[in-house]
């Protein structure tokens, strides 16, 4: 396929969003397409070049503070050497350079030396790295009903895939079985579960191969 008809396709997608708000017809003049397909891919693609401008433009007394910087679309987790103060300035490097692209204020938390990023809260304690799951304050997990018309061994892989999450989230045991019995009196007992098929699902996870928890 020729590069510029697909770039005629992107550009028929993300100029011509109209959508319908309070009884009256919008179109979208900034960023791209809302619930389209190529949202993430065209981000990606944008956020990549946009990135890579900015660090290559960065200040050298704040540069070599970087030690690492991954994204996720939209989400970025920075390992910063410098201080506070330090890392603010780069901050306000960041929210010059584009007119419209600007980053929030870091989400660091002074007192228990942590962040967020994605799912995971993450904190440095005693040189050591825990983590443990992260929910925003709005957050409402779903899942589908034991009661929906599904083959049977959907809802028993919803448990497991669940409850193996929280094994490759939490660095810990003691974290990881909070979570376990949060997810379970919290969730699934509540969304008519079976308590028995829940328990099985999670012993399965348990017995994972490994001789301690961190091997699972």
């Amino acid at each position: 396929i020729p590069t510029e008809f697909l770039i005629k396709l992107l550009r028929l997608v993300l100029t011509n969003n109209i959508f319908e708000f309070n009884r009256e017809f919008w179109l979208q003049l900034l960023g791209t397409a809302m619930g389209t397909r190529v949202a993430p891919t065209y981000a990606n693609i944008f956020m990549n070049r946009l990135e890579k401008e900015m660090l290559q433009h960065c200040p050298d007394h704040l540069k070599h503070l970087i030690f690492s910087w991954k994204r996720f679309i939209d989400d970025i987790l920075l390992l910063f050497l410098g201080s506070y103060d330090e890392l603010e300035e780069l901050f306000e490097h960041l929210n010059t350079f584009h007119p419209t692209m600007k980053f929030d204020k870091p989400e660091y938390n002074k007192e228990e030396n942590s962040t967020n990023f994605l799912d995971l809260k993450i904190r440095i304690e005693g040189r050591k790295i825990h983590t443990d799951l992260y929910r925003k304050e709005t957050d409402k997990p779903t899942a589908l009903l034991p009661s929906s018309a599904h083959p049977g061994h959907i809802v028993p892989n919803i448990v497991y895939s669940m409850g193996f999450r929280l094994l490759r989230i939490c660095s810990s045991e003691a974290c990881f079985e909070f979570r376990m019995k949060e997810l379970k009196d919290k969730f699934f007992l509540p969304r008519g579960y079976n308590s028995r098929m829940v328990d099985s699902a999670f012993k399965k996870i348990k017995e994972l191969p490994g001789d301690s928890f961190e091997e699972k």
